[in-house]
């Protein structure tokens, strides 16, 4: 109570009649014998440590102490070190961590292996470095803003010139007759301090932030922004903002909790808007609700600013020369692994373990199958009530659309249904058989911007119908996907809060011209990949690496948990899925169902597409209010996987015809099997692609597109492997780049 006392003395209580609170704001003139107080003792204070006192007070000259000076820094540094402390021994405690499994690593080599000391301790040094930087960046130096790739890049420099003196030292002391073992503490414990010093200083520094270069007007990745209006115009033509409640949770803070979500809205009148159409979705709940008119006063949160934004700030030629990390890293780590693969005998059994892949594939399709056939939940009948087929676009495919739409209605779909379609300004609206058309406002700000950004909207359109519930699911569909009827039906009874099935590209299959022929069979890697990986990671492990927008399925309520309001321009359908995945109470399904999309009608699209894909994945992974740490690291691993598996089996297949491995090693005959058991999956692929209704391919045609699958493989393998290396090799294009879905598009 006498603190209480003590605190109303010093303030005075007042409401906040815009919002009803309560706040405590100090008096006038305590405030200001607050405020002298703070200025005086801030006039007392010294910021820089005591410098020796001068001559010309004393009245008498003196010349300072070279000890006194070499003492004085010498405190200098000590009071630097000890305001460090906390991060030396995370640093220190790191550190042997990674030097125990280091050294695990190389006792294994060396004894299990039969790999001499030199070469061991070169690849347990290659790996210590690897857990090192993720130890480094998100703990010893988590309070850091600093770029995932950039950092990687400049800490793999750092130690490779930190370990070469290392590996030097390692090796002088080895010719001088010292165990092993007892050079590799010796090493470490001199190289610890350097590896500090360099990280701290340089490699994991924070990125440069002036608000002086930032323009209002940027994309995500800091370059102006094309076709979207200005930020600071669209403030001043939607108005003043409404007043803002107290601070609450935020809700990032609340994803998984859709009560509370729903309960600390940013503005005092959206909770009246929504108390609003939720009593408008009770008088009308066997009729369609129409969107409200002016929803965005009332529902939508207020502009972004320029400042919320995650741009990169900085001088043009710095972003260009971060662009190019990648490219060298990925280039660099593959050079050195084919080379290790190639002259140290011990590393050619990750080709034994890469020629396995295929196996490994096939047992993950079986599961995902039997999983499928036997676990599969389908909900309950009246747990669905409607579904929203909504197809975004750009507005340039209005004939497509239109195709795509009728082929819907032709289905005669038993579930109350409705086809919406989002496009933006200046493109043509007439879809007489869609029962909605949105068009994006130009003057519609979020954190997300182009495709997302669409989503977002229509996303808020829903919440102002009423229609953000668990009891309604949205399919979401491109302008180039043929949706079969079993999967919308499927897709509308599967019991999962978000759900896809089989992505293949049907749609003009392998037909003409070559260079679109060769691309449709480069896309049945995507087929792969679905019945491969998405069955088990998204079925089973609720845990996708895979996430493709074409026939994604969500409820309301999950939509509304998620939202597309994300910072960023592509891959939403990949972060969109990886936040639901970690979202508390949502549950991630898969089925057997085909959504029939259209490959690239040229390699340069096909390059395009692939650009858009991976560079919105690096942005993804680069940033944790996009993508989450756990997620972030199952898709780099993902492409590490990819990448490495396919230049491995690549050296596999040179050591074979130089007789490095001979024709009688044991694993040639496994190596054969799993040979047969990638040929099998690929025939499958490509006897789906050529399944589409609408093309009436007979069996012996389809049985030609699997062999012709196959035989295309090594170009389809060459295509995906370029569609990575061009791209990074290319730089981020920072921008949404669409391409045409039909032959006669231009």
């Amino acid at each position: 109570m006498t603190a209480v006392k003590a605190g109303m003395e010093l303030a005075e209580i007042r409401i906040r009649p815009e919002t009803g609170g309560v706040a405590a704001f100090p008096s006038r003139a305590d405030a200001e014998v607050q405020i002298a107080g703070l200025d005086a003792l801030a006039s007392l204070a010294l910021t820089q440590p005591l410098r020796a006192v001068d001559a010309e007070m004393l009245g008498r000259p003196k010349r300072a102490s070279r000890g006194n000076a070499h003492h004085s820094d010498f405190r200098h540094f000590a009071s630097r070190a000890w305001e460090q402390r906390l991060r030396l021994l995370i640093f220190a405690t790191n550190g042997l961590n990674v030097f125990a499994v280091g050294l695990l690593i190389q006792v294994i080599l060396v004894r299990y292996a039969d790999m001499d000391h030199i070469t061991s301790y070169i690849v347990q040094t290659i790996a210590s470095v690897q857990l090192n930087f993720l130890l480094s960046r998100y703990v010893t130096w988590r309070d850091r803003d600093v770029a995932f790739l950039g950092a990687l890049a400049k800490f793999n420099l750092q130690q490779l010139v930190v370990t070469g003196f290392g590996i030097a030292g390692y090796a002088g002391l080895e010719r001088l007759g010292v165990n092993y073992i007892a050079a590799n503490v010796v090493v470490t414990g001199v190289l610890a301090p350097a590896s500090f010093l360099s990280s701290h200083l340089w490699s994991l520094t924070d990125r440069a932030k002036d608000p002086q270069t930032t323009d209002p007007q940027t994309t995500l990745s800091g370059h102006p922004q094309d076709a979207w209006p200005d930020r600071a115009a669209t403030k001043r033509a939607t108005g003043p903002s409404p007043q803002r409640v107290p601070p609450g949770p935020t809700e990032a803070s609340l994803r998984g909790n859709p009560t509370q979500l729903r309960a600390s809205g940013k503005h005092a009148r959206q909770h009246a808007a929504v108390d609003a159409l939720a009593d408008l979705t009770q008088r009308r709940a066997k009729a369609w609700p129409v969107p409200v008119a002016e929803f965005s006063e009332t529902v939508v949160r207020e502009p972004v600013t320029a400042a919320e934004l995650p741009t990169k700030v900085g001088k043009y030629r710095q972003r260009r020369f971060s662009s190019k990390i990648p490219v060298v890293a990925a280039v660099s780590f593959l050079a050195v692994t084919l080379w290790a693969a190639v002259h140290y005998p011990p590393m050619r059994y990750l080709v034994f373990v890469a020629w396995m892949v295929p196996l490994a594939e096939l047992a993950l399709l079986v599961t995902g199958q039997v999983w499928f056939r036997f676990r599969y939940r389908e909900a309950p009948a009246g747990k669905f009530t409607r579904l929203i087929i909504q197809v975004t676009t750009a507005g340039h495919e209005h004939e497509r659309v239109s195709e795509i739409i009728t082929q819907i209605r032709d289905y005669r779909l038993e579930m109350d249904y409705q086809i919406w379609v989002v496009t933006e300004p200046g493109s043509r609206t007439d879809y007489p058989l869609a029962d909605l058309v949105l068009t994006v406002p130009l003057d519609f700000s979020a954190k997300s911007a182009k495709k997302a950004r669409a989503l977002e909207y229509s996303r808020r359109v829903r919440v102002s119908m009423g229609l953000d519930r668990a009891d309604v699911k949205i399919l979401f569909n491109d302008d180039d996907v043929s949706l079969t009827r079993g999967y919308i039906e499927r897709a509308f009874a599967a019991d999962y809060d978000i759900c896809e099935g089989i992505v293949t590209p049907r749609t003009c299959y392998a037909v003409r011209p070559f260079g679109h022929f060769a691309i449709s069979h480069a896309d049945d890697i995507r087929t792969h990949a679905c019945l491969v990986y998405c069955s088990v990671f998204q079925g089973i492990l609720n845990r996708p690496v895979h996430v493709h927008g074409e026939g994604m399925t969500v409820t309301g309520e999950a939509e509304g948990i998620v939202t597309w309001d994300i910072p960023l321009i592509a891959s939403e359908d990949l972060a969109f899925g990886q936040w639901a995945a970690r979202a508390k109470g949502l549950r991630w399904g898969w089925f057997h169902e085909y959504a029939e999309v259209t490959s690239p009608w040229s390699v340069r699209d096909f390059m395009i597409q692939r650009s858009r894909w991976l560079w919105g994945d690096i942005h993804a992974v680069r940033h944790r209010d996009v993508m989450p740490f756990g997620a972030a690291v199952m898709v780099t691993a993902k492409y590490i996987a990819g990448v490495v598996g396919l230049a491995f089996s690549a050296a596999g297949l040179y050591l074979r015809a130089t007789g490095r491995i001979p024709a009688t090693s044991p694993i040639l005959s496994y190596a054969k099997l799993s040979i047969l058991s990638w040929v099998g999956v690929i025939f499958a692929c490509g006897w789906i692609g050529a399944g589409s209704a609408t093309s009436a391919r007979n069996d012996n045609s389809r049985l030609l597109a699997g062999v012709l699958a196959v035989l295309m493989m090594p170009i389809s393998v060459a295509l995906t492997f370029a569609a990575v290396l061009v791209p990074l090799a290319e730089g981020d294009p920072r921008t949404f780049r669409v391409i045409r879905k039909t032959r006669s598009a231009p």
